[in-house]
C-alpha cells in the first residue's frame, strides 16, 4: 500500500478515480474497437503489475511487467499437456515463495497470473503469430499502468515489504507452489477464459502467516459473493445503459480508493464493477458464476495447501512477519 501522513479521502478518492480512468478508458478502447482477447490481455497486464507497483513502486511495477511477460512466453513454448503446465505453475509458486525471504514477492506474484491467462487463451494452441497480440497486450498494459502510477504518486513511497524467515520462505515457497500446481492443472483441463482470476486470488490470499491466510480467505469469498449478487442485480434492474455504465465507473473508482487503503471492501465494488460492465443478463450472471466460483475454489486450494506443508510449526502466527493482502482483481 502506500503510506500517507494523513488520510485525505478527498485527494485519496479523486486518485482513485483518475488511476481508474487512466486504466479503464483504453481497456474499453481495446474492447470497443479491438479483438475481445486483446481487452483481457491488457487488463491482465495491468493486474500483474498492481501489487508491485503499489506496494514497492513503479519501477517494481515495471519489473514485475516483465517477469509476467517473460513467464507466458515460456508457458507458450512449453509443450501443451496438463502436466506440464501444472509443473511450470508450481516452479513460478515456489519461486515466488522463495522471493518472500527478499522481500521480493510481489515482483514475481504477477507471473502466474499472466501465464494462467496465456494457458487459457486461445494463444495456448496457436502459433507466434497468435502469441504476439495476448503477449504485447500483456506487456502494454502493465507498462500503462505502471507510467501512470508513477504519475499520479510520485512523492509518495511504498511501505517496505515484511522479510520471512529462511524457514517460513520455504515452507511457504513449497505450498504456494502446491496450489498453483493444482490451479495450473485445472486452468489447463479446462481452458477457461478467466482462468488468471483463479490464481490472482489465490496469490492475494496466500500469505506467510496461515492465521492472516484464512481471514483474508473468508473476508475475500464473503466480498465477493456481495459483489457478484450487487452486479448481477443491477442489470436485472434494466437501468438505462448510460446510468449502468456511469454505475460501473462510480463503483470501480470506489473499489480503488478501497484497495490502496488495503480494505477488503474493495473486493465487493470491483466485482459489482466487472459483472455489471456486460449489462446483459446472461452474461453477467455467467461472469458473477465464474469469478464467485474461482475464488471460493482458491481459498479452498490454500487451506489444502496448508494442510499438507505448514507454514509454521504448529500453525502458528508469525506475528509482525506477515504481511497484508496484495490488492488484486
Amino acid at each position: 500500500m502506500i503510506q500517507r501522513p494523513s488520510i485525505d479521502r478527498r485527494r485519496a478518492l479523486l486518485v482513485a478515480a483518475i488511476l481508474g480512468l487512466l486504466v479503464v478508458v483504453p481497456a474499453l478502447g481495446v474492447a470497443l474497437g479491438g479483438p475481445p482477447g486483446l481487452f483481457r490481455a491488457v487488463m491482465v497486464g495491468a493486474l500483474a503489475a498492481f501489487p508491485a507497483t503499489i506496494r514497492i513502486g513503479p519501477r517494481d511495477g515495471f519489473l514485475a511487467t516483465l517477469a509476467a511477460v517473460g513467464s507466458a512466453l515460456v508457458a507458450l513454448s512449453l509443450p501443451p499437456f496438463v502436466p506440464v503446465i501444472a509443473l511450470w505453475m508450481a516452479i513460478l509458486g515456489v519461486a515466488a515463495g522463495l522471493a518472500t525471504g527478499r522481500g521480493r514477492q510481489p515482483v514475481l506474484l504477477g507471473a502466474p497470473i499472466a501465464v494462467a491467462f496465456v494457458l487459457a487463451s486461445e494463444a495456448a494452441s496457436g502459433g507466434p503469430v497468435a502469441w504476439l497480440p495476448v503477449l504485447a497486450g500483456t506487456l502494454v498494459g502493465g507498462l500503462w499502468f505502471t507510467a501512470a502510477a508513477a504519475l499520479i504518486l510520485r512523492g509518495r513511497t511504498g511501505t517496505g515489504v515484511p522479510v520471512a524467515p529462511g524457514p517460513v520462505a520455504v515452507r511457504y515457497a513449497a505450498a504456494l507452489g502446491i496450489s498453483l500446481f493444482a490451479a495450473g492443472w485445472l486452468i489447463a483441463a479446462a481452458g477457461d477464459g478467466h482462468g488468471y482470476w483463479l490464481v490472482s486470488a489465490i496469490v492475494a490470499v496466500f500469505q506467510p502467516d496461515p492465521v492472516a491466510t484464512r481471514r483474508i480467505g473468508f473476508t475475500r469469498v464473503i466480498a465477493t459473493v456481495a459483489g457478484a449478487v450487487a452486479g448481477v442485480a443491477l442489470v436485472l434492474a434494466d437501468l438505462p445503459p448510460g446510468l449502468l455504465v456511469l454505475v460501473v465507473f462510480a463503483a470501480a473508482a470506489i473499489a480503488l480508493y478501497e484497495l490502496l487503503g488495503g480494505h477488503s471492501t474493495g473486493r465487493a465494488w470491483i466485482t459489482l464493477a466487472i459483472v455489471a460492465m456486460g449489462g446483459q443478463a446472461d452474461g453477467s450472471t455467467d461472469v458473477a458464476f465464474v469469478r464467485v466460483t474461482a475464488t471460493v475454489v482458491a481459498v479452498l486450494l490454500v487451506l489444502m495447501a496448508i494442510r499438507l506443508v505448514p507454514v509454521l510449526p504448529g500453525d502458528g502466527s508469525p506475528g509482525a512477519e506477515g504481511r497484508r493482502e496484495d490488492p488484486a482483481a
